[in-house]
């Protein structure tokens, strides 16, 4: 189990059709599909063994697409029917319509309010995030590496489904994935200089060690962004 202030859920690993991924009971329980995935299953080899959805290092060449088709087919959506982001470490988060699939622009969320549509971001040490509403049945999902966190985009991702759907943040659930923590992060000062100075509640989050470096705690910033947003609600 997984708890921060009055915040509780569990994620749990499940194996369909050979492929292991990670589920969340909040998302659960709202019926959501929804995936985190490992890297256990799949057609990738190499440096790219298993479950390998980065086009960039497609070994052997249409192993990501074969693991495309095996996640739409554990999940249950149709391939055509996936949309995913161009990642460059930034706060911006697009509208996926119906057409909407590859991003040819850079981009480290995606939001939706289209049936069947499915969003993908990938990570590794940096956290995913998926929102959803149950009210308007829209969803969003954001990659939050450091420099995304410190931009506040998981912030900029309640307020995009805010703006264009009308969401009371309030409604919106929050799942927030598998990534580094922070007694694997530990960075030189530019990281937390960059969080405080952008996320004053940031601080709360990170703690200097003997050895001058900072353990920084992502999930601690990114969920104290949308306990931001939601305290900021009137």
């Amino acid at each position: 189990p997984v708890r921060r202030g009055q915040l509780m859920h569990r994620f749990y690993d499940v194996t369909v059709q050979g492929m292991t991924y990670r589920r969340c009971t909040l998302l659960d329980e709202a019926g959501v599909k929804h995936a985190f995935c490992t890297k256990l299953g799949g057609f990738g080899e190499g440096e790219c063994e298993g479950l390998n959805f980065n086009r960039k290092n497609d070994l052997p060449e249409g192993s990501v697409d074969k693991n495309i088709a095996l996640l739409a087919s554990v999940l249950g959506f149709e391939k055509e029917n996936l949309a995913r982001t161009l990642q460059v470490h930034e706060a911006a988060v697009l509208y996926a319509d119906k057409a909407y699939g590859e991003s040819s622009s850079g981009c480290d969320g995606l939001y939706t309010d289209i049936e069947g549509k499915a969003l993908m971001v990938l990570g590794a040490d940096c956290i995913p995030v998926l929102l959803y509403d149950p009210v308007t049945k829209t969803a969003a999902a954001v990659h939050s590496g450091w420099r995304g966190t410190a931009l506040g985009i998981a912030g900029k991702a309640v307020e995009r489904m805010q703006e264009r759907f009308g969401c009371f943040p309030g409604n919106i659930l929050c799942a927030i994935g598998p990534g580094i923590c922070e007694k694997c992060f530990q960075t030189h000062d530019d990281v937390p200089e960059a969080m405080d100075k952008l996320l004053p509640f940031a601080k709360e989050h990170m703690v200097q060690k003997p050895s001058g470096k900072w353990e920084v705690d992502l999930k601690g910033i990114i969920l104290g962004q949308i306990i931001q947003i939601k305290k900021n609600i009137v």
